[in-house]
């Protein structure tokens, strides 16, 4: 019986490790949506206990860098000035505004008796005009 114990206990221990080890691999290899993902589900239940604080953290971290890649990505694209990626830019606003969506369910988030504040932006009137110079561009080509 104890040996069942003992043999659960480490499971879950090991089970929890990988759960944050998993997230941070994916932050440190730029593979911030799947980190932003898979913190995101660890926050889903009980998302103010101590043992979860590491993933709030690990959130806004994967999620401010995702964003400003996004951002430097589109600032390049139209420097670019081509009609043609103007795909991409709206691809890019509506990630951006995806992402924002989906970490609103789970705020507020309190880690050490501090709010943790995510910053949010309108990107309405971006996807509108993307979208519209995507349709312009799609027009020309017919």
């Amino acid at each position: 019986m104890r040996r069942l114990l003992l043999l659960s206990v480490l499971l879950s221990v090991l089970v929890s490790c990988s759960g944050r080890k998993q997230v941070e691999k994916a932050i440190n290899t730029g593979n911030y949506n799947q980190a932003i993902y898979d913190a995101l589900k660890k926050l889903e239940t009980n998302k103010n206990s101590k043992r979860k604080q590491d993933y709030a953290l690990m959130l806004q971290d994967a999620y401010y860098k995702a964003n400003e890649r996004d951002l430097n990505n589109i600032k390049h694209l139209k420097k670019d000035n081509n009609p043609e990626l103007y795909t991409n830019i709206y691809e890019l606003y509506l990630a951006l505004n995806a992402r924002q969506e989906a970490v609103k369910p789970v705020l507020p988030l309190v880690v050490d008796g501090k709010t943790i504040n995510f910053k949010f932006n309108d990107y309405t009137n971006d996807i509108i005009e993307a979208e519209s110079l995507r349709q312009t561009i799609y027009m020309k080509k017919a």
